[in-house]
């Protein structure tokens, strides 16, 4: 096994927590460092591992980059890199997370020889994703033209012919990739003001020069120096002292666009000079606003080498779950606190209804919090004990625990035993009790019913120990058990089921109608979408968000709604 480097700078080759492989370094700045990783344990899947340069005495630059995962982790959108896992390199007090790897280029280079309709187009997404940033209540403070990529896509061509402004079909563009925000390491809530002055000058705010209270209109300034730079292939203001450019930042106005761009029309170079206004109560409201005018001005670009592209839906901020919630993250800090009564909760529900979605949505909490969240997705039947047991592992390991060859030992030797389940079973449970009296365990037992009789014995003979703990005067465990309940089975499977102790429940209900159409617009990432679709789609999934996610997914597999490079497009 490696050891920790001296200067905990990882070296090729090296695995970070039994789990990730450093493949090389992608970037090293004042804060941390950034490697390209393999996932060994998700079938080397390249990510991003960032970690936070170890300095005790900073303290601010710790908080900082646990609120930059913590919020980074809520946001689930097409055009933002995904955050991953949160830890601690095992040994050490270093923390790391890791997020999606995007394989492309800056926007800049990216658009060299880009069309005006292509750029918008990008321009567009990029809107897009700072939207739901801000409606989340975030400002990302370093929007440049490095932290916004190009991600290269294979093209789709479309199936039917697609109309340009002269009535006649022309052939579809190239598309020239899907946009991707990187690097939220300023991210910080709205209304924040800064002490130190970071960033990159170019793309400042005159707030933020000044140390004012910042809102999402910071970030609307720094778009407006980027599409301006997109479009005129040149910085607003070209000037090498970062004294004097700061001071450009605070006093000049730009030199107009039009005298690099005489062919653009009136209304788009007014769209940017709004983006780029000295005082805020000058730009944009919101991104939203700044999207519907440049959605506006994509209309008119319109031409015929406009086509449509592939695209994904948006995964969205979790809707109309805000009670549940609550009542989930509530469990896990009664459990973290030691003060409760019972180590696990029944997460109830039909297939379909947003069991796992929610769990997954205390991920970033839990592991923030220096926890362990342990998930064991969609276990059927042919999951053995010694596979589920390999999976806790995993978990444990990547929050940062030491290794835990010696426990993998003993479940192996446990697992030779012919259906000596219950021998890996007691391994499972001694490991992670004992853990769980230094460190908040959140362990998710996803499609419990279905899982193999093994595994269910392991998840409620750990139920039954912990609980046995909490009346102990050895010390409680930090643990909680969330079991996945398909009411939709729960008849059939309960007399195969062992003795299953009276758990506290907590349920999901179908949505309301109007709760499915607030899911179909989120899916959609618009509002304005047509009575009819909404309609049909709520009605038919009749309250079950998974069945809203197949259809929504249907009518883009067949092309019944389709992407133009900036949004989507619906029939009629």
């Amino acid at each position: 096994m490696s050891l920790i480097p001296a200067q905990l700078e990882l070296g090729q080759g090296f695995v970070v927590n039994g789990r990730y492989r450093v493949m090389r370094e992608l970037g090293h700045g004042g804060m941390g460092i950034v490697y390209l990783v393999e996932d060994l344990h998700d079938h080397g899947k390249r990510l991003a591992l960032k970690m936070l340069l170890p300095d005790p005495a900073n303290l601010h630059m710790m908080e900082r980059f646990h609120v930059e995962f913590a919020g980074l982790s809520k946001l689930r959108h097409p055009n933002i890199a995904a955050a991953c896992d949160f830890g601690r390199i095992a040994g050490t007090q270093t923390c790391y997370f890791t997020s999606e790897f995007v394989t492309g280029v800056d926007i800049y280079r990216g658009t060299v020889n880009a069309t005006t309709p292509q750029i918008l187009g990008l321009f567009a997404q990029t809107l897009r994703g700072i939207e739901v940033v801000h409606k989340s209540g975030y400002v990302h403070n370093d929007l440049k033209p490095g932290n916004i990529l190009l991600e290269f896509l294979p093209h789709k061509q479309p199936t039917k012919a697609i109309n340009g402004p002269s009535g006649k079909p022309g052939p579809a563009a190239q598309s020239l990739g899907r946009v991707k925000i990187i690097d939220f390491g300023l991210f910080s809530v709205a209304n924040t003001s800064w002490s130190d002055l970071l960033g990159t000058p170019q793309y400042l705010s005159p707030e933020r020069i000044r140390g004012e209270v910042v809102d999402q209109r910071s970030d609307l300034y720094s778009l407006g120096f980027i599409f301006y730079a997109l479009l005129a292939r040149t910085l607003p203001f070209n000037e090498p002292d970062p004294e004097r450019l700061l001071t450009l930042q605070l006093e000049q106005k730009p030199p107009s666009l039009s005298f690099f761009r005489p062919d653009l029309s009136a209304s788009l170079i007014a769209f940017v000079e709004q983006l780029m206004q000295k005082r805020p109560g000058d730009r944009f409201p919101t991104a939203g606003e700044a999207l519907a005018a440049l959605e506006r001005e994509i209309r008119t670009h319109h031409d015929e080498r406009s086509g449509y592209t592939a695209a994904d839906l948006s995964a969205g901020s979790l809707v109309r779950r805000e009670r549940e919630f609550i009542a989930l993250q509530e469990q896990f800090f009664i459990a973290s606190a030691l003060a409760r009564d019972s180590s696990s909760l029944v997460l109830k529900g039909p297939s379909g209804i947003g069991k796992t979605r929610l769990v997954r949505e205390l991920r970033g909490l839990v592991q923030v919090s220096g926890g362990a969240y342990i998930e064991l997705p969609g276990i059927a039947s042919d999951v053995t004990t010694a596979q589920a047991a390999e999976a806790i592992w995993v978990g444990l390991e990547t929050s940062g625990l030491r290794d835990l060859s010696e426990a993998r030992k003993a479940a192996k030797a446990a697992s030779l035993a012919v259906g000596d389940s219950q021998a890996i079973a007691k391994v499972v449970q001694d490991v992670v009790l004992r853990c769980a009296h230094s460190m908040p365990i959140l362990l998710f037992f996803d499609d419990f019913l279905r899982a193999s009789p093994g595994v269910q014995t392991l998840a409620l003979e750990l139920i039954r120990t912990a609980d046995e703990h909490l009346s102990s005067r050895t010390g409680k465990p930090r643990l909680l058990v969330v079991l996945g309940w398909r009411t939709d089975e729960a008849i059939a499977a309960r007399a195969a089921l062992p003795p299953i102790p009276d758990l506290p429940v907590l349920e999901l209900k179908p949505f309301s109608t109007d709760d499915s159409c607030a899911l179909i617009k989120t899916l959609f990432d618009r509002d304005d979408i047509p009575e009819g679709t909404l309609s049909s789609v709520a009605g038919c999934a009749q309250g079950i968000p998974g069945r809203v996610l197949e259809l929504v997914t249907d009518l883009v597999e067949n092309e019944s709604v389709r992407h133009d490079g900036s949004a989507w497009v619906f029939p009629g």
